[in-house]
């Protein structure tokens, strides 16, 4: 009896302290982001549930969803996304395509001390870009 209550403890606790950690990397992608490249600066913004990218003269907003991965995934979160709102404005690539209603996942793969992460289009981060930097 005494084995079989002390197996269901240390049971609990893993699961406790698993379910701690991915709620703090999830939490480590809320806040503003930025990314530079050819001259041209991406923002990013993150809640809980929302997020908000400008990208030149292109704004977009939506409703995400955040899934902590796996301790032994080479990203650490995926970000399921939504588009619900597009300005229509050319972003930093140039392109002015409508982009409301789109959908898409996102792996983010966070460098040690996550001051900065690469998107990933692949959950083994073999398809990336970035860093996108805090701040």
């Amino acid at each position: 009896m005494k084995k079989i209550l002390f197996t269901s403890i240390a049971i609990t606790s893993i699961y406790a302290s698993s379910s701690v950690l991915a709620e703090n990397l999830a939490s480590d992608l809320v806040g503003e982001w930025h990314y530079t490249e050819a001259n041209c600066t991406d923002h990013f913004t993150f809640t809980d549930n929302h997020f908000s990218s400008n990208s030149n003269k292109e704004t977009i907003e939506g409703n995400i969803v955040i899934h902590p991965l796996a301790d032994n995934s080479i990203t650490q979160l995926q970000v399921d996304r939504e588009v619900t709102f597009d300005s229509l404005g050319p972003d930093c690539a140039g392109t002015d395509k409508n982009d409301t209603g789109r959908k898409d996942t996102r792996y983010i793969k966070f460098n040690s001390d996550k001051t900065n992460y690469m998107v990933c289009i692949d959950q083994q981060g073999k398809k990336c870009w970035g860093p996108i930097e805090k701040g």
